[in-house]
């Protein structure tokens, strides 16, 4: 346990370009750290200009230079068929050794730390380490060895799931961690007005998130079609797919859903709070689904609306069935429609599901409180 202040140094490797939820997720680890005491910096690699990037940096934590650093690197690609290599050599010379701790979700980087004697925390999001499957056995073969060196301090996961298989590949049981991801604490008075684009009085289920095919977007639009007395609102993007589903609704008579295309992630939590349901959808075909930790379930319980989840494993470590949220199967549209039918029948009971999930945010899911229980194991 870390029983003063240390500087902890975050190499994010993915070039920003635009806001992904794993910029989201590190920088709001680095504010987690600095509200834990700690001194944080963190190292970016950027494909748009340095104004640019900071305008986005702001969307996601106003002022966040008020609790960290950021280190802006710009980064021109040159190793198309290997680029996480190619964004290693950039960023190795920008790691600061007299740092306490680096903290990153690099193998490379984490290997080359290692091999500097330097004190590394690895954080895995996924369950390899390379989609090349040679690469990949390469890798878990020398994770296999550098875990058990004494610089190398964590092997944290984003859920309990992935734990149990990076223990089955070899990773040291006394170092490797799973927390679940979070979110910010969110207050109702501190929202931004937005615009809901319906008249009327019923009921609004909200999606927001990734627009990609493999999102059930299939399911939303059907649920619009069918439960007619109810709104349906999708937000977000790429803008080019939300064109295309607008106008698939269009031709389709469907006038009860509006995709309002990308929107800062700062104005999210505004729609939530506006909704009455929230959509947690994704499909069997997101190649993370059994061992992720979205973002967008614990932003939904922030709003203390009722949750209606996709029960996918790791979903399910966190959202209980008629106890915080409704789950239904993945892939299965009849489920999700049942589903929306019970709800419809005992309203009073449903949309009180979500009215304590506010509270497990405060005790538990939030990214202060897994800053802190990262740091009580480091070793």
């Amino acid at each position: 346990m870390i029983k003063k202040q240390s500087s902890i140094q975050f190499i994010l490797q993915r070039p920003l370009s635009d806001i992904k939820a794993n910029l989201i997720q590190t920088m709001n680890m680095c504010k987690g750290m600095a509200n834990n005491n700690q001194k944080v910096s963190l190292i970016l690699p950027i494909c748009i200009s340095a104004k640019e990037a900071e305008s986005k940096l702001n969307s996601i934590i106003k002022n966040y230079e008020n609790y960290f650093k950021i280190i802006l690197i710009p980064f021109d690609p040159k190793l198309k068929l290997f680029d996480e290599f190619d964004r290693f050599l950039v960023l190795k010379k920008h790691i600061n050794f007299t740092s306490d701790y680096i903290f990153t979700r690099s193998s490379l980087i984490t290997i080359y730390c290692v091999l500097k004697k330097q004190k590394v925390i690895y954080e895995a999001h996924n369950s390899n380490f390379a989609k090349n499957k040679v690469l990949n056995k390469f890798f878990i073969y020398v994770f296999k060895k550098i875990t058990r060196n004494d610089v190398f301090k964590l092997f944290i996961t984003i859920s309990a799931n992935l734990n149990k298989f990076w223990i089955t590949k070899g990773m040291p049981v006394s170092k490797t961690f799973a927390f679940h991801d979070g979110t910010s604490l969110v207050h109702q008075p501190n929202l931004i007005d937005v615009d809901i684009p319906f008249s009327n009085k019923n009921l609004l289920v909200t999606y927001t998130g990734s627009l990609y095919i493999d999102r059930g977007l299939d399911r939303i639009i059907k649920l619009a079609k069918e439960f007619n007395n109810l709104n349906f609102l999708v937000v977000g993007g790429p803008n080019e797919n939300a064109v295309k589903f607008r106008e698939q609704c269009e031709l389709d008579f469907i006038n009860n859903i509006f995709f309002t295309g990308p929107v800062a992630h700062s104005k999210v939590a505004s729609y939530l709070f506006k909704s009455d349901i929230l959509l947690a959808l994704w499909s069997s075909k997101v190649p993370t689904i059994n061992y992720c930790s979205p973002l967008k379930v614990f932003e939904y319980m922030a709003s203390n609306k009722l949750i209606v989840a996709d029960g996918f494993m790791t979903v399910k470590e966190v959202l209980t069935h008629k106890e915080n949220a409704v789950l239904v199967e993945p892939d299965d549209y009849d489920s999700l429609q049942n589903a929306f039918k019970s709800i419809l029948n005992d309203k009073d009971f449903y949309l009180s599901l979500g009215k304590k999930n506010c509270d497990l945010i405060k005790s538990t899911y939030n990214w202060e409180r897994r800053s802190e229980l990262i740091l009580k194991n480091l070793i």
